[in-house]
């Protein structure tokens, strides 16, 4: 039987409220359940002056049922059955239930010891009431529709800018792109390439990395770290992590170079990146150049300097799942050496910056037009997405600590969590659990790369680096973005606590 649910408009907090307004249009556009809106609560917020609850009450209209003025009780055939009002005052819902709903959603807290189909409007509790099993619909794991909601009208604005100038390489969106990454990291130079593993391949083709040189990085990361290594025929040595902050082990750092080593390519894990100051110190005593794969860490600082600004060269990846991301693939340099730039940027258009002049071995690494402005759509809300990305990770910390192990945020750091990863030797189980729950998880990453096939040759085995081997069996990462609410993040914080073992 349909569900025949009453939703007390008015008094909505948006956006927050956006995330089970949109879950409920999809339910209801599926048939799933009857939404019923007062008359006089609908006018109040076509015309009350507020012109977001406005427009979410006309996307509304476009599923939900009117109830006449004077007409909101409701019985199971939809039929209005009793002259009650429909003004949805405190004092009308005091009085009685809701006749012939299934359920009230009212942001009212009062009202939801007093009326027994009262609901906050949180998505989980909803779907609770509304699922006979009590299950909760599945959540999001990165929610880039909710994203986009946020940003719609600038991104066809800008789109539609794309398509009526026609320059889909290397079109003006790009410089004007580039221009505005290099002032927010504070560098010289920002180049976007068509990804960021093409971002890290450039940078070795820079060094004039090769055969029989050796660059040293971390096991415990995704392959193009590594891949990119020997793709240029250098050598990939690895280094453990150190088990709070997934990163670098600083410390055993300076006994993996060797007369070959001829670069250094730290990971910035997760969103917080390795003790930098560090890592330059003993690059410097060596005249080793150090490149940040900062791919899931723009956004993030150190010392009060901003990721992709520590280094010599440094690389993100614009992943449409990373904190900045596009809708394709995408990703960027930075550095402040005008040599370097100019190098990089031949390499990443073929090898040279003048048409039918070739003076290296390049690429097509160049960054779409149309990608770059979805870029440019997105940066108005970035610094706030970023700021919640801080609140909703410390939120994840607080309510997990002691639960499981919980991701640490370094001394002078500040973290973006493009993933927030948690720790538990039962970490399979606990995912079972979890999705039983409606309640999304990844693994990143099951296999260290020096575990992969396509590095057997490179003579290490089971044991070599055993944090990144035991984090590889522990890690867990939860649902994570900007737009997360309390009530689903608590939710699923709940989950995780019952679903630990004993």
């Amino acid at each position: 039987m349909k569900k025949h649910i009453l939703l007390d408009i008015r008094s909505l907090s948006l956006p927050d409220d956006k995330e089970w307004l949109r879950h409920l249009e999809t339910g209801a556009a599926a048939g799933e359940w009857l939404v019923y809106l007062p008359a006089g609560a609908v006018a109040a917020a076509l015309y009350g002056g507020d012109e977001t609850l406005g427009l979410q009450v006309r996307s509304l209209l476009n599923f939900c049922q009117v109830i006449p003025a004077r007409e909101s009780s409701l019985n199971h055939d939809g039929d209005k059955d009793r002259d009650c009002g429909t003004r949805l005052d405190d004092a009308y819902l005091q009085s009685i239930p809701v006749s012939g709903a299934d359920l009230l959603i009212t942001p009212r807290p009062g009202l939801h010891t007093i009326c027994p189909q009262a609901v906050a409007p949180a998505w989980p509790l909803i779907r609770q009431r509304l699922d006979a099993s009590g299950t909760p619909s599945p959540i999001a794991f990165i929610d880039l529709a909710r994203q986009q909601s946020e940003v719609m009208v600038l991104l066809e604005e800008r789109v539609h800018r794309v398509l009526q100038h026609g320059q889909y390489i290397m079109g003006p969106e790009i410089v004007e792109l580039e221009t505005l990454l290099a002032a927010y990291v504070g560098v010289r130079h920002a180049l976007t390439t068509a990804s960021g593993t093409d971002s890290l391949e450039i940078a070795l083709r820079t060094l004039d990395l090769g055969p029989g040189d050796e660059v040293i990085t971390v096991p415990f990361t995704w392959i193009s770290t590594a891949e990119v290594i020997a793709a240029v025929g250098a050598r990939p040595v690895f280094v453990d992590i150190e088990p709070a902050g997934f990163n670098l082990d600083v410390a055993q750092l300076e006994a993996a170079i060797s007369p070959r080593t001829k670069a250094i390519m730290p990971v910035s894990l997760f969103g917080q990146m390795p003790d930098y100051a560090a890592i330059n110190r003993i690059a410097a005593r060596h005249g080793i150049p150090v490149i940040e794969d900062g791919a899931q860490s723009f956004g993030a600082t150190q010392n009060g300097r901003r990721s992709c600004s520590v280094t010599g060269i440094a690389s993100t990846s614009f992943f449409p799942a990373k904190p900045l991301g596009c809708y394709g693939d995408g990703g960027a340099l930075f550095t402040q050496d005008d040599a370097l730039a100019a190098k990089m940027r031949a390499i990443r258009t073929h090898g040279g910056e003048k048409r039918h002049h070739h003076p290296y071995v390049g690429m097509n690494g160049r960054f779409d037009t149309l990608q770059a402005a979805v870029l440019l759509a997105k940066w108005p809300v970035w610094e706030n997405e970023v700021a919640a990305r801080n609140r909703l990770g410390a939120r994840y910390t607080e309510l997990l600590r002691g639960v499981c192990g919980v991701p640490e945020v370094m001394p002078g750091n500040t973290h973006v969590y493009a993933q927030y990863t948690i720790r538990a030797a039962d970490r399979d189980a606990i995912a079972v659990k979890l999705k039983e729950k409606g309640v999304p998880t990844a693994v990143y990453y099951p296999k260290c790369l020096h575990e992969q096939p396509v590095f057997a040759g490179l003579g290490y085995g089971p044991g070599s680096f055993p944090e990144s081997e035991k984090a590889a069996r522990e890690v867990l990462s939860l649902p994570m973005h900007p737009y997360l609410t309390d009530e689903t993040q608590l939710f699923i914080a709940q989950t995780v606590r019952e679903s630990v073992t004993p």
